[in-house]
């Protein structure tokens, strides 16, 4: 898919009004030579038709938002979600968390105090019903 000639913004939860100047996203494929789709394209197709209005990723998935926001509109799909990108989860040794090798299960390291006093507030922003933050913040609370 080809990236327009143009500047690419949205604003961000978490780190306020991004803008990805035009031509600093290189064109990008959205499926495979055997034509099977690529996540590239299921994932915003998928949000779209599910009505999805918030996405919450990792700040890791930054560069590809201005991707997701084209393909899109590309596809009709103009209302665009709520995108916060958060600061990663690491472990002990600084690497980024992974399900394959880390305990990635938020309750148990909420449980174990091994969450920052920052990444625990945001934690309790998300998910606890009674969150001041949450409405002073304009934050949805999630379900528990």
């Amino acid at each position: 898919l080809r990236m327009p000639d143009a500047d690419l913004s949205w604003t961000d939860l978490v780190r306020g009004e991004i803008t990805f100047k035009a031509g600093s996203v290189p064109d990008f494929v959205v499926v495979r030579a055997d034509g099977s789709p690529l996540y590239t394209l299921v994932n915003p197709v998928d949000d779209a038709l599910m009505g999805i209005t918030h996405v919450l990723r990792g700040e890791d998935l930054l560069s590809s938002t201005p991707k997701v926001i084209h393909l899109r509109a590309a596809l009709g799909h103009t209302v665009l979600p709520v995108y916060a990108h958060l600061p990663l989860l690491v472990n002990e040794k600084r690497q980024k968390l992974s399900k394959r090798r880390d305990d990635v299960s938020m309750v148990e390291h909420v449980r174990a105090n091994r969450i920052e006093a920052v990444q625990s507030e945001a934690i309790d922003v998300l998910v606890h019903e009674d969150c001041a933050q949450c409405a002073s913040k304009r934050i949805p609370v999630l379900a528990r």
